[in-house]
């Protein structure tokens, strides 16, 4: 799985990178560094809406128009008018910090479900379930 973590907080988008074992991930910590990859072939966009430049937003919206990626908001914002606001971006589901490892590998996996591409053997395999508080 290749994934694209959009997130400010570059100690908790390495410890989901460490957690979800991608075969490839690309960390950006801000809005223009993650507008830059929207038109890479990632398997998921993984964002935070509060960005030091910018709105994972405005990411969410740029990667709509070249792709039907899965796209995952995992934000400290919790405001329902955010999450509305995200989800009219395009993204497939929201999730609030602090967030259990497991609640969003459930979520990524319903988005891959839905989506119609399933997911990668290694993913399916892993048993172990985690809790991860940031």
């Amino acid at each position: 799985m290749r994934i694209c973590i959009v997130e400010d907080n570059r100690e908790l988008a390495s410890v989901i990178r460490d957690a979800l074992d991608p075969t490839e991930c690309q960390i950006c910590c801000t809005c223009r560094q993650g507008l830059a990859e929207c038109e890479k072939r990632w398997d998921l966009l993984l964002l935070d809406v509060r960005l030091p430049d910018g709105s994972g937003l405005d990411i969410a919206r740029a990667a709509r128009i070249v792709s039907d990626i899965p796209i995952l908001f995992l934000s400290s914002d919790g405001m329902e008018t955010t999450m509305l606001e995200a989800f009219e971006s395009g993204c497939d589901d929201y999730i609030v910090k602090p967030v259990r490892l497991a609640v969003l590998r459930k979520k990524w996996r319903h988005c891959f479900t839905e989506a119609g591409t399933g997911l990668p053997c290694t993913w399916e395999k892993q048993s172990c379930i985690q809790t991860l508080i940031v």
